[in-house]
């Protein structure tokens, strides 16, 4: 017979498993070489050539308070390790005449839209007065945010707007960590919550599911 982890470990593991990192960037942080690294996360802050600019590279300048470029719609391209939400923090306003735009994996016709902290979608390229509903404006320190998934690439910028960033935060999604490989003795499916008591029917949380040799964690 394997032996098994305690019920009361795993409860364990499953609550470090679903607790979400965030990881954060703001102004003034390092950078080198127009790469901010974070763990699971990079930025590139781009130059506009990518584009075909005629108005020749753009540059950014990190400022203590705020990065911003002196170009029209400079992008940043983020490249997640792991699936997770960005949100990005806004140093000054975005008027209704501009839009909010981002493409994946350097297919500008593969578009995605964004979310205001509100749950309203904002349509990638679409002029702020122009979606439905109409958007006045995203405010100073406010943003927008986008559910990301690792090994794509995805390029950002405000159209029409030598926008400004002041900070950019990666919530890593609660499902990148597993216990599902835990050895366990052959069993039926058995419920437990997370102080490790059996639960006949499990209903509305977070639960351990044990099964033959497997251990997940699962919301009911």
């Amino acid at each position: 017979m394997k032996k098994i982890f305690t019920l009361f470990a795993v409860a364990a593991m499953a609550l470090s498993a679903s607790a979400q990192e965030v990881e954060t960037w703001s102004a003034g942080g390092e950078v080198s070489n127009n790469v901010v690294t974070l763990p699971s996360i990079t930025a590139t802050f781009l130059d506009n050539t990518s584009k075909g600019s005629t108005a020749g590279a753009g540059t950014w300048s990190f400022g203590a308070t705020d990065v911003r470029g002196d170009q029209n719609g400079l992008e940043i391209k983020f490249a997640p390790t792991k699936n997770g939400k960005l949100e990005i923090i806004f140093a000054a306003a975005i008027a209704n005449n501009k839009s909010i735009n981002m493409f994946v994996n350097d297919d500008t016709e593969n578009k995605m839209d964004a979310t205001l902290k509100d749950g309203t979608k904002i349509t990638s390229g679409v002029n702020l007065k122009d979606q439905t509903p109409a958007i006045n404006e995203i405010p100073k320190d406010e943003g927008v945010s986008y559910d990301l998934k690792a090994g794509n690439t995805y390029n950002f910028y405000a159209g029409g707007t030598k926008w400004r960033l002041a900070s950019f935060s990666y919530t890593i999604s609660a499902d990148q960590s597993s216990i599902s490989d835990i050895v366990v003795e052959d069993a039926p499916v058995e419920y437990f919550n997370l102080q490790g008591i059996r639960v006949a029917n499990p209903e509305n949380g977070l639960f351990i599911k044990r099964q033959g040799n497997k251990v997940t964690k699962v919301i009911m």
